[in-house]
């Protein structure tokens, strides 16, 4: 049975605009989305540390992120994944706070999943191991395709785990380069056309 890892900021759901917003109205700084030229969103907004932490808190507070819109094509593609029977993983980043609103908002936008995973993908949540996946665990789990936006865990994936990466193309991930196993890819559409023959 095929296994799919699966992203959720800005593969399923579309973080970075709200993150735009949030910007502008708390600290007057006004960013457009291909501006977001690294992943480290301190340095792409060029915020303090303690703006960054405010910021952080800001974007990551359940009132915000419900109101993520969902990527265009994300739901068509993975339903039919779901009815070729294959297994649909979400694995996020998120700090392990958040794990309530995200299920709450992948179930108002329908997207069903066989199971969903806080890993630590990051180094945030090292003072929450209990509750969330480290790289090592995740790196015994079999999976035949991921997808994923941030340029870094593609590498590992690829690299450490040997699975094809779909990396959806974003701004923050353009000036990286793959050895093997990572596929750029424009939308979701594509994905489905690049990886139909799973």
């Amino acid at each position: 049975m095929t296994s799919i890892y699966i992203d959720m900021d800005d593969v399923l759901a579309e973080s970075y605009q709200t993150f735009l917003q949030v910007l502008n109205r708390e600290f007057g700084k006004k960013r457009t989305y291909s501006q977001i030229t690294t992943f480290d969103l301190q340095k792409s907004f060029d915020l303090t540390d303690d703006e960054y932490a405010h910021f952080f808190d800001c974007i990551h507070h359940p009132a915000e992120m419900i109101r993520h819109s969902p990527v265009a094509g994300a739901k068509k593609t993975l339903t039919r994944w779901r009815d070729n029977g294959y297994t649909l993983s979400i694995l996020t980043g998120r700090p392990v706070r958040s794990r309530a609103v995200s299920l709450e908002w992948l179930a108002l936008h329908g997207f069903e999943h066989d199971s969903f995973s806080i890993v630590n993908k990051y180094g945030r949540n090292a003072s929450e191991d209990q509750a969330s996946m480290s790289l090592q665990t995740l790196a015994r789990q079999p999976f035949d395709l991921a997808v994923e936006d941030s340029g870094h865990m593609a590498q590992f994936l690829s690299e450490h785990m040997g699975v094809q990466v779909a990396l959806l193309d974003r701004p923050w991930n353009r000036a990286m380069t793959f050895k093997k196993n990572v596929h750029r890819c424009a939308d979701w559409a594509d994905i489905h056309d690049k990886f139909e023959r799973l």
